[in-house]
């Protein structure tokens, strides 16, 4: 305890509760920490389990800046064994053809290195520690690292590392030959429920899906094998994007099912960052002047995540890449400006930011941009000389407005947008004066006429966003028809449509969609863009999933009471998420 006390420069009192929380962390492990005159502090437990704490440790202290001056003040490393392993990590990359993270390039070694220590002290892995090795021995990974380790490493540590392979994030992956059909497959099942519950189609859908796969199989591999990924920005994501965060959820139930069991929330959150990037990507603005990358050691997920949100805060700045802190030192691009997560030497300009930008974050990074890129802050602007100036070549200007505009043009500190996304309500989106009610219809196509009839009418949607529904719409892959006796009609924002909007048509009797597809009640969507719908579409899904309240929209006789339904529904919804939070 005095030893522990010195070494760290703490009071024995945070020694005490220090190790009553290792105790607990521990647990999770399976691993007991004992303590007897002779060896000090040890570990008790199945040597797998030890290992799992020693992936967990190794993953937070190198998550830190300064993790491996920490790892080297515990442990005496030996530096050229170390170096050799890096080495071999990267002779391992070469062959394999991909470019691992940053924090996985950093890892992998110690992994390594550890693992060979390990069986010097004969705290080797049994054999049957290593759950399906004769599927493991299959990969290309293991190919490689066996050939890369052998006669370094035993058998089963060599199994144990291509674990750590097979799990680890990539950034790049120059040629993928080694599809997983079943994992390709689920992973395809996934991308057709988000799009259904999101009502989003996405573009370039193969890209997609490849560019998922990559980022999913290895996920996949890190749950079947109990290896830990720290996610910390698991809270922000959930915070600040809890509609897309649900739809994830709603979605990975074919790649839960492969895996008999659940997914974990910090791998969820990734995949969360993941699609926002490519939802997003469909907004992209068109490129002009300063040139600048992103570096992040965090991934592909949260890489993409950054690019498309910089792209959102600065449209007249050209973002032509993100990249990795080593794809930084060996990139060919031409850029003015770098965006990056950690400070890096470079002639270039460089703003140093988090890797999850709060909407305060945003905020202060414009300011910080603009005043190094503009000389100018928001708050040096005189907007009443702007003004004058402005009246001298312009008539019958609207001065307060104008200075409003000319305020959210400079900084962007509009209350509502600087503070959090404008996410409307499903019963400010699905009003009253949208729904309707009818006894019958002779076929589908007249039912989705009928629901949109009042889009059309207040100019919301054109006829062509009806007639692009209606062509898309195939019996064989009913997709609009999401719950039993329930569809929702859509199509993409650039098939016509001029406003979000959405509205509802309740059947007396029920109108075949299909042979076993009766459906009674339809909800027409017609997203502007590929975001702000999510907030109420959740909201419906929420509604729409629950036979019970399905059955009473379409026991009420009044667009009245259906409104007021919606509006008591969505109330309830808010309180639930409320006390979630």
């Amino acid at each position: 305890m005095y030893h522990l006390s010195s070494a760290l420069q703490v009071s024995k009192n945070t020694i005490l509760a220090d190790m009553k929380k290792i105790h607990q962390e521990l647990g999770l492990f399976h691993v007991n920490i004992k303590f007897n005159r002779v060896k000090g502090y040890y570990l008790t437990g199945n040597e797998l389990e030890k290992r799992k704490v020693l992936l967990f440790v190794l993953n937070k202290l190198l998550h830190h800046p300064n993790g491996e001056s920490w790892i080297n003040q515990i442990i005496t490393i030996d530096a050229s064994l170390l170096q050799s392993f890096i080495e071999h990590v990267h002779q391992i990359e070469a062959a394999l053809e991909v470019q691992f993270s940053d924090a996985k390039i950093l890892e992998l070694p110690y992994i390594a290195y550890f693992s060979y220590i390990r069986s010097l002290q004969a705290k080797s892995l049994e054999v049957h520690d290593v759950e399906e090795r004769f599927l493991i021995k299959e990969t290309k990974e293991y190919q490689v690292t066996n050939a890369e380790f052998e006669g370094v490493m035993n058998e089963t540590d060599i199994l144990f590392f291509t674990v750590q392979m097979l799990s680890a994030n990539v950034i790049d992956c120059y040629k993928d030959d080694r599809i997983d059909d079943d994992i390709y497959q689920a992973v395809e099942n996934m991308m057709n429920t988000f799009e259904l519950l999101s009502c989003i189609q996405f573009q370039n859908r193969l890209d997609l899906l490849q560019k998922l796969y990559q980022h999913i199989r290895p996920a996949m591999f890190r749950i079947q094998y109990g290896v830990i990924e720290v996610n910390p920005l698991l809270a922000e994501v959930k915070k600040e994007h809890g509609d897309v965060h649900e739809f994830v959820k709603k979605s990975i139930t074919p790649i839960e099912l492969l895996l008999q069991r659940k997914m974990p929330e910090e791998e969820l959150a990734y995949i969360t960052m993941f699609m926002i990037g490519w939802m997003s990507k469909n907004g992209e603005y068109p490129q002009k002047r300063l040139k600048a990358v992103v570096v992040c050691t965090n991934g592909i997920s949260v890489s993409r995540l950054l690019l498309i949100n910089l792209k959102q805060l600065f449209p007249d700045i050209e973002f032509v890449n993100h990249l990795s802190v080593r794809g930084f030192y060996q990139s060919k691009e031409k850029f003015d400006l770098v965006f990056s997560t950690i400070p890096l030497e470079t002639e270039k300009r460089i703003f140093v930011i988090q890797p999850f930008l709060t909407e305060k974050d945003k905020l202060m990074l414009q300011q910080n941009v603009n005043r190094s890129l503009r000389g100018y802050h928001v708050d040096q602007i005189n907007y009443s000389q702007l003004l004058d100036i402005i009246s001298r070549h312009a008539e019958n200007i609207n001065q307060r407005e104008l200075k409003k505009d000319l305020e959210m043009y400079f900084s962007k500190t509009d209350v509502t947008t600087a503070q959090k996304r404008v996410e409307l309500d499903l019963d400010e989106v699905l009003v009253q004066r949208n729904i309707h009610i009818a006894k019958s219809v002779s076929t589908c196509s007249e039912a989705i006429w009928l629901a949109a009839k009042p889009l059309l009418e207040q100019d919301f949607i054109e006829k062509r966003y009806i007639e692009t529904i209606i062509h898309q719409f195939n019996p064989k892959e009913p997709y609009i028809v999401i719950a039993p006796c329930v569809a929702i009609p859509h199509a993409s924002p650039e098939d016509g449509v001029n406003r979000l909007s959405m509205s509802l048509l309740s059947l007396k009797e029920p109108v075949l969609f299909t042979e076993r597809h009766p459906v009674q009640l339809l909800v027409m969507i017609a997203a502007s863009d590929y975001q702000s719908h999510l907030n109420a579409l959740m909201q419906l899904n929420e509604l729409l999933f629950d036979p019970h309240c399905v059955q009473q929209i379409l026991n009420m006789n009044s667009p009245a009471m259906i409104a007021e339904f919606i509006k008591t529904t969505v109330q309830k919804i808010k309180e639930k998420e409320g006390m979630r939070l």
